[in-house]
């Protein structure tokens, strides 16, 4: 199976896909950003403590709760995913 390098600008199709539904619902992601806005001591943001807050969040809101061939793909589409990047974009926002 062949690998694109990028999807619409972003790392993959996962990474993407993710964004995409962070980005229509503001309530999901509110409450992440005033964490990752409060700086580190130094006055930078958190983009790597966003970045696994989110990874988080989407993973415990997993509705396959049973092991079965969904949750496994599930679980294999969300590990693709470059929390950072959409930390990052999330910050740059």
């Amino acid at each position: 199976m062949e690998k694109h390098d990028k999807y619409n600008g972003w790392t993959n199709y996962e990474t993407w896909t993710v964004k995409l539904w962070i980005d229509n619902d503001d309530s999901f992601i509110w409450g992440l950003l005033i964490e990752a806005y409060q700086d580190d001591g130094n006055g930078k943001k958190d983009v790597y403590g966003l970045a696994q807050r989110i990874r988080e969040e989407i993973e415990e809101g997993n509705p396959l709760d049973e092991p079965s061939m969904y949750n496994q793909l599930l679980s294999a589409a969300l590990s693709e995913v470059n929390w950072q990047e959409i930390a990052q974009s999330l910050l740059e926002e």
